[in-house]
């Protein structure tokens, strides 16, 4: 299932909200997340586990 997919399943289970909301709500979650990874602390996503980026130095050659 593509992100289109799943808006409209989303969209179609709560008959509330509107393919818009579903992906504005969608898209502002994962902006949140990106700029919570990029802080480099553990990331705990609910019935996944917990993710973590690291960086590390590369070696000069």
């Amino acid at each position: 299932m593509n992100h289109t997919q799943r808006v409209a399943h989303v969209a179609r289970q709560r008959r509330s909200l509107t393919k818009t909301l579903v992906r504005e709500s969608v898209e502002r979650y994962f902006e949140a997340l990106a700029d919570e990874i990029a802080t480099g602390e553990w990331v705990d996503l609910p019935y996944t586990g917990k993710i973590q980026v690291m960086r590390e130095e590369g070696k000069a050659m």
